[in-house]
């Protein structure tokens, strides 16, 4: 029978009667129910609607009963259908997380599959799970919450996992990438570590304060149309092994600008400082710094790539690195993408990380070369040119010995100290001065003089004043400089190329005694440093002078002196300690950068612009004995035979025969006397007597005609060279 269901609805009554059949189906038996929810009276519209909701879904359970066992199947089979899908997803998902939960069960197991990429060398391995174990927790954690959500979640990192992933990223981006793709995207990306790197106190990592210095010059030059160019420059500093505690924290362990809470680490031995030069101006600026206790290529590299990316973020264009020659190194411009494997045409630059259409070139520093190529010669003592002839050591040996004996030198500064070198080994002049022109020129000056020690010494002449040259053309510092020292120009490209290119063949083609060439033995340093230079500053000389953006390029702007000199305004500020601790390092490294300027000083390299001192005498029995002749008759002192004697002591009573090579030498230096004078003193009458020719050997200008390639200029200056 119909179920009859009967509504009223007015405003005077508040039930309505409800007419349903009876247990029998005979008589319909009226049923109430409390409608009052339905009632709109003295009640705000908000009310009302709730009212009327509750009293449909009371209806609509009322009329459960009309539900078909058809429409119950059909959706019991819907369920059940959707219960299997669900049950198979929990399936699969409690077996992957189970596989996970075993892969990173800890931090070994994190570091295993990091190291089986090849991403990150063992010392790096090692130091990453010694300090992180609670890492792997965290990780699932995050990686749970990001599968569930489906999305990654930019919440806040714990500082472990923030100290975790900057250590991870500071060895190898690779390696971060791939465990920050394994594990769902639960570490962060790498322009967030980025901001975790800045700090505002100097401590180790990229400092904050020098990029926004640079900031500021290159809003400043683009004011002006013009670009901020700078070379970047690292290198290594040794560091005392010491443990210091400041009163919040212990200094003395690795540490890379990310703080860690575990005492177990290792100790740092050096500090690796990078540094920009300007191309364009007169400054330097470094830009960050780490301590370290070793490096690999990869982990440089990635160093290197990540200034490189920061430098460019703040619009400053580097187009050359500069370093020292260990092998690492080399090593290390092969990670970045160099190719040095053909030594005639080697491939000396790799693409920007952040800009692939921008060269940045390798360059070794010359100063280093120079230093390695004189330690190389000297303990092999003999070298072949490409020509076969022998290249001698025992020819500057010779040289020294010769001067020694007769006491005075042939127009150059060869010393002891230069024939023991390995007690300096770091200065750089003693080098310089050593593979010298002015060394090359006395050699083949005596061997034209037909002594036996010098004989056939032509190859070793050659091949001194060939290193000397190129050395001049990489370290050249003024523009106002001429020959190989003059900056790289449109006007003399046509005199420096073609010797550059030719020196380097020179040496690439030189060889052992045994013929084997001397860039595939041991002693390979120096040969290929000077190739690889050599191509670098071809390279950057075309991409910034023939295109305008350099008028031109002096190559000391790349050397890795501006460093050098910084490493011994470190030292010079804590008392000329050559090892200072990392907490002398971070401070004065902080002071240097933003607060007083401390006077450089003369490390294994010299300061451009050297100051001498005036010494005084420190007694005054001294003083009075230091008084000459003119400062006792301007004060009426009377004068003892003794100090009339001592006023003339340059007066000698017996002539002394002097060889024919110390007479080349005494006229030369009275020559250099006479030019001093002249430039000092207008009178004609003194020029005319210094410049007189009585009583002087035959012969004895044969030097100044040899240091002046045969030219002798008898009337004006007659000794003087060019």
């Amino acid at each position: 029978m119909s179920n009859i269901v009967s509504h009223y609805t007015s405003t005077e009554t508040t039930e309505t009667p409800i007419v349903v059949s009876d247990t029998h189906g005979m008589h319909p038996v009226p049923r109430q129910i409390d409608t009052s929810d339905l009632s709109t009276s003295g009640s705000t519209s908000t009310d009302s609607s709730k009212k009327r909701r509750r009293t449909a879904q009371r209806i609509k359970f009322f009329h459960s009963y009309s539900l078909s066992p058809r429409s119950l199947k059909k959706k019991y089979v819907q369920a059940k259908r959707k219960h299997a899908v669900m049950r198979q997803k929990f399936y699969d998902s409690k077996k992957k997380i189970t596989s996970l939960q075993k892969t990173i069960f800890n931090m070994k197991s994190v570091m295993t599959f990091v190291k089986n990429t090849q991403f990150l060398s063992e010392d790096a391995v090692e130091n990453v799970e010694k300090t992180y174990d609670s890492v792997p927790h965290l990780l699932m954690q995050r990686y749970l919450k990001n599968i569930t959500n489906k999305t990654v979640t930019h919440e806040s990192y714990p500082s472990i996992l923030r100290r975790f992933a900057a250590t991870l990223q500071f060895y190898s981006m690779k390696a971060y990438e791939a465990v920050r793709n394994e594990f769902a995207l639960a570490l962060p990306h790498q322009a967030t570590i980025r901001k975790w790197y800045q700090n505002v106190n100097c401590e180790p990592g990229f400092l904050t304060p020098a990029f926004d210095a640079l900031k500021l010059k290159v809003e400043e030059l683009r004011q002006k149309n013009h670009d901020l160019l700078c070379s970047l420059i690292l290198d290594e500093i040794s560091i005392k092994k010491q443990l210091d505690v400041d009163g919040t924290r212990a200094w003395g362990y690795v540490n890379i600008g990310v703080p860690t809470e575990n005492d177990d680490l290792t100790p740092a031995t050096e500090a690796l400082v990078l540094m920009v030069v300007c191309l364009t101006g007169h400054w330097k600026l470094p830009v960050a710094y780490f301590f370290i206790a070793s490096l690999s290529a990869k982990q440089k590299a990635n160093i290197v790539n990540e200034t490189l990316i920061r430098l460019h973020n703040v619009g400053v264009d580097v187009p050359s690195i500069t370093c020292d020659g260990p092998t690492t190194n080399f090593a290390m411009f092969k990670e970045l993408g160099c190719n040095l494997d053909n030594v005639f045409d080697m491939k000396t630059w790799f693409s920007h990380p952040s800009a692939t259409n921008k060269k940045v070139y390798c360059v070794l520093d010359a100063c280093h070369m120079l230093k390695l190529i004189r330690n190389n010669w000297s303990n092999l003592d003999t070298i072949k040119n490409p020509d076969g002839d022998l290249v001698r050591w025992v020819y500057v040996k010779e040289l020294y010995k010769l001067q020694e004996a007769e006491g005075l030198h042939v127009a150059n500064k060869l010393k002891r100290a230069h024939m023991e070198w390995y007690r300096q080994k770091m200065k750089v002049h003693l080098a310089a001065q050593t593979l010298s022109r002015s060394v090359a020129d006395a050699i083949e000056y005596l061997n034209t003089h037909h002594l036996e020690e010098f004989k056939g010494s032509e190859a070793t002449v050659d091949f001194i004043r060939k290193i000397n040259d190129l050395f001049d053309l990489l370290n050249s510092r003024s523009p106002r400089a001429s020959g190989f020292k003059a900056p790289l120009r449109l006007c003399n490209e046509a005199v420096w190329r073609p010797f550059i290119l030719n020196t380097v063949h020179y040496l690439l083609r030189c060889t052992d005694v045994g013929g084997r060439p001397l860039h595939m033995t041991p002693k390979k340093t120096p040969f290929l440093g000077f190739a690889i230079t050599s191509f670098s500053v071809c390279g950057i000389y075309d991409s910034l002078v023939k295109v305008e953006k350099l008028k031109y390029f002096l190559t000391y702007k790349v050397s890795q002196d501006h460093l050098e000199i910084f490493f011994c305004s470190i030292r010079s500020k804590n008392g000329w300690n050559n090892n200072p601790s990392c907490l002398q390092f971070m401070r004065t490294m902080r002071r240097l950068l933003l607060h007083t300027k401390i006077d450089q000083g003369s490390g294994n390299c010299k300061v451009l612009d050297a100051t001498t001192v005036l010494s005084v005498p420190s007694t005054a029995t001294h003083l009075e004995q230091s008084l000459d002749v003119s400062l006792y008759r301007k004060y009426n002192y009377a004068l003892e035979p003794k100090e009339q004697i001592l006023d003339h002591d340059y007066v000698c009573s017996e002539t002394i025969e002097l060889s024919e090579i110390l007479s080349n030498v005494v006229t030369y230096i009275s020559g250099y006397v006479i030019k001093m004078l002249q430039s000092r003193h207008k009178c004609e009458e003194c020029v005319l007597a210094c410049e007189s020719q009585e009583d002087i050997r035959e012969g004895s200008y044969s030097l100044i005609s040899f240091k002046n390639r045969g030219i002798v200029r008898l009337l004006k200056s007659p000794y003087l060279t060019n």
